[in-house]
């Protein structure tokens, strides 16, 4: 009835003739009547069935990322359970006599063993599962019972250590005791250019680097898509940046080269500013890397200010908050 209204809590149906709701701190009540003290149009504050979601529509398909907004939408449009890739099982060991866990006391001439949790905290990071295989000494049966135990439980089996050409690289060797036939070896790369990979079933053995930094590297560019993939992610690869050069960098670069960096955002210009030093074994330079700058074989010393291209590996977020 046109004049009337009638008090309604945020969310419920709109009464049949009804055109139109007030918000109720927009009121003011004297017994049954209201006093309105700004001008309203019809629909105005009504949310129309479908305005979120249109019947028919499409809000999620296959390799899309559950995220928490659309967990929300789903439960709002009455979906409890929607079908998902399983979780991608990622064991990871490392091989070396000399290594010790930094949970032990350091005996002369060892090592504490970095690797191997750093790669164990990507896959978390990631959202993949990681099984952690400790470390393994330098012998071929050790080794390829180890990775034969945990093909029957992984998707990925990496390891780090022990696939250069010294005595006791073996991991080669290891992959085919355990019955995997190899794909390839070495890359031409910097650092992490020893690399191995094997396939045993629909199961892939990836052997990297004993050198801390080179493994990670290798592990971001190389075996973190393979992981993405196995997660149904649409596009598995890095992103691509380009930048300039916030440092002078004096090697020339005769093989395909990776330099550890950090994304500054400044004057509307994106700069790439190398972390540190940038050896095979100096993890530090990791620590505030996130960005990759791909140096192409064949280039010589690069200068402050050269443009770069380089891969995101890390969170950016904060360069654009500047």
């Amino acid at each position: 009835m046109p004049g009337t209204a009638i008090k309604l809590m945020t969310g419920a149906p709109i009464p049949d003739g009804a055109n139109v709701v007030i918000k109720y701190e927009d009121v003011v009540r004297n017994g049954d009547y209201i006093s309105v003290f700004q001008t309203l149009k019809a629909q105005d504050n009504i949310i129309k069935t479908g305005e979120d979601v249109v019947e028919g529509e499409v809000i999620a398909s296959k390799s899309t990322v559950i995220t928490p907004p659309l967990i929300a939408l789903l439960a709002g449009i009455g979906v409890a359970q929607v079908p998902v890739y399983k979780k991608v099982k990622i064991a990871i060991m490392s091989s070396g006599d000399e290594l010790v866990s930094p949970f032990e006391e350091l005996p002369t001439g060892k090592i504490y063993n970095s690797s191997l949790y750093g790669l164990l905290s990507r896959c978390q990071e990631l959202g993949a599962q990681p099984l952690d295989l400790g470390i393994v000494p330098d012998q071929i049966e050790a080794v390829s019972s180890r990775m034969a135990e945990a093909l029957k439980k992984a998707d990925i089996i990496v390891s780090t250590g022990g696939v250069s050409v010294g005595d006791y690289d073996i991991i080669k060797d290891a992959m085919v005791e355990a019955g995997a036939e190899m794909l390839f070896w070495k890359v031409a790369m910097k650092p992490g250019s020893p690399i191995a990979a094997a396939r045993k079933g629909k199961k892939l053995l990836i052997g990297l680097s004993g050198n801390p930094a080179a493994a990670m590297i290798t592990f971001d560019l190389i075996v973190i898509p393979l992981i993405k993939k196995l997660m149904g992610i649409r596009n598995p690869w890095p992103d691509q940046i380009k930048g300039i050069l916030a440092d002078n960098f004096k090697k020339s670069s005769p093989q395909r080269r990776f330099l550890r960096a950090q994304l500054e955002k400044k004057d509307g210009i994106d700069y790439l500013k190398l972390t540190g030093e940038q050896g095979n074994g100096v993890l530090k330079s990791m620590v505030g890397c996130n960005v990759l700058v791909d140096i192409p074989a064949g280039s010589g010393p690069l200068v402050y200010g050269q443009e770069v291209t380089g891969y995101i590996i890390g969170n950016v977020t904060d360069a654009y908050r500047n």
